[in-house]
């Protein structure tokens, strides 16, 4: 049976749609029988006058089908081609105008979504970011010293009256408590005993029931706004006047820290902050934070808001993540520190309340203490055996809360951030997620399709092939 077939000398690859643009050179051949309409064979008789073997493409109009040429082969007199159905080629049409859903494409991508195709090498880039402390002071000499002493006044805290401090008031109050509480003028005279002994018996320092140093001016502290002389249990101590420490006993205020953005982010996507950026938060004195990395690549701060109880000394830090400064639109985590240090003063004294909290915090801290071996959750967001990997073999500290000293408010709040670098990525071979409903012709390029299965009217077997090459990936060309 004699056929006219039209051949090509195309270069193009094998999983592309592209179809030949030259114009072809006509023949006409002998299709050979049996005949299979996906792999035929034809003979031309050329003889060694012609040699069809420079052409490896043709299109049967008969069949209505573009082929690749497999082989050529001559046997007496004749020229034997053995043709392989193009079916991204011949159902070009139909593919190009189906609604797919493209995986990866090279012509778009979504860049919030984790492309985990491609492993780190081995070296990292490091960002710091220092913010301002809080705490003003780390010199004792300086900050705010709140006393609650026993007196003969009832207030809303029960017989405690709370009084604010600054360093020389307090070693007024020392002196005064030493020199002038036990004397004739408050009723003791040596008839009772010697001075000493009185002294001794009566222990003026034990009115004093806590004693607080707090590393913020002394000016921002909620105060009555009312001076008045210190009562050690019924005895007035007219020397030494110091403000009531107000009903709201707390001060409260923000510390924000701009997240640095990864090298990559603008070239591959922001899912390079989520699973290549590690965050370390440290905020004294509340702890060392690992930060949730597919939280964190939404926004833009990382904010600790916190107050602190002017009474106990005890703060609560709430850390999360927000798009401006001082905001939180993201909850990560509200931890509990000591941030007032209780102050020794005396020898057989020491403020008991604080120091049980400091025992229980103790072995609070202890627990919390540990090391994680997941980085803020990414790993397993990412559900990916290159990330999990990664994070095992690299373990992360973290701590929580502090017991009350000066060493714990020292220092800057700080973003420690580690930038983890994937290899160079190749989007015109392998495309980027996209993960959406598109036509293959309105976008064009590489692409790989969940579900390629197409609606042709060919044989089931070109729509198998049709279907291995669409989601295995593909080029529309």
């Amino acid at each position: 049976m004699a056929i006219d077939v039209r051949f090509y000398t195309l270069s193009k690859r094998e999983n592309s749609t592209k179809r030949p643009d030259s114009d072809p050179v006509s023949f006409q051949c002998i299709l050979k029988e049996p005949c299979s309409i996906i792999s035929p064979e034809i003979s031309l008789n050329l003889g060694l006058v012609t040699n069809p073997s420079v052409y490896n493409y043709c299109y049967i109009p008969a069949f209505d089908r573009y082929y690749f040429v497999a082989n050529w082969s001559y046997e007496s007199a004749l020229w034997n081609a053995f043709l392989t159905v193009d079916v991204l080629a011949t159902y070009k049409e139909t593919i190009g105008s189906t609604s797919l859903y493209i995986l990866r494409a090279s012509a778009a991508y979504d860049g919030d979504i984790i492309d985990m195709l491609y492993p780190t090498e081995t070296g990292s880039s490091y960002s710091t970011v220092t913010g301002t402390s809080p705490w003003t002071y780390t010199d004792i000499q300086q900050g705010a010293y709140i006393l609650g002493i026993v007196g003969k006044t009832a207030t809303p805290y029960g017989s405690m009256t709370y009084y604010l401090m600054d360093a020389s008031q307090l070693i007024f109050l020392m002196r005064d408590l030493s020199d002038n509480l036990v004397d004739a003028g408050n009723g003791f005279t040596t008839d009772d005993a010697s001075y000493s002994l009185q002294k001794a018996l009566i222990d003026p320092f034990t009115y004093i029931r806590s004693c607080i140093w707090f590393p913020i001016p002394y000016g921002s502290i909620h105060t009555s706004g009312t001076q008045r002389a210190v009562n050690a249990g019924g005895f007035d101590l007219t020397s030494t006047g110091s403000p009531l420490i107000a009903n709201n006993p707390y001060v409260t205020g923000t510390i924000s820290l701009a997240m640095p953005q990864h090298p990559d982010t603008a070239a591959r996507g922001n899912y390079v902050n989520a699973v290549y950026r590690n965050i370390t938060a440290v905020i004294p004195p509340f702890g060392t934070f690992q930060i949730d990395g597919t939280v964190a690549c939404n926004y833009s701060y990382i904010v600790a808001r916190y107050s602190v109880d002017c009474i106990s000394g005890m703060g609560i830090c709430e850390l999360g993540c927000g798009n401006s400064a001082g905001n939180i639109s993201h909850l990560l985590s509200r931890t509990e520190s000591m941030v007032g240090v209780p102050i020794q003063i005396s020898q057989v004294y020491r403020d008991l309340y604080a120091g049980a909290l400091q025992t229980a915090r103790a072995g609070v801290n202890t627990a919390a203490s540990l090391v994680n071996l997941n980085a803020g959750g990414a790993a397993s967001a990412a559900a990916n055996g290159i990330i999990d990997a990664m994070e095992a073999v690299r373990p992360r500290l973290e701590s929580f809360g502090s017991s009350g000293s000066y060493a714990s408010v020292y220092g800057a709040p700080a973003l420690y951030v580690q930038f983890l670098r994937p290899v160079a990525d190749d989007p015109t071979h392998n495309g980027r997620p996209l993960c959406q409903n598109r036509t293959p012709a309105g976008l064009g390029g590489y692409m790989i399709v969940q579900d390629g299965d197409v609606s042709i009217a060919g044989t089931q077997a070109e729509a198998a092939e049709i279907r291995a090459y669409l989601e295995g990936g593909f080029y529309y060309e």
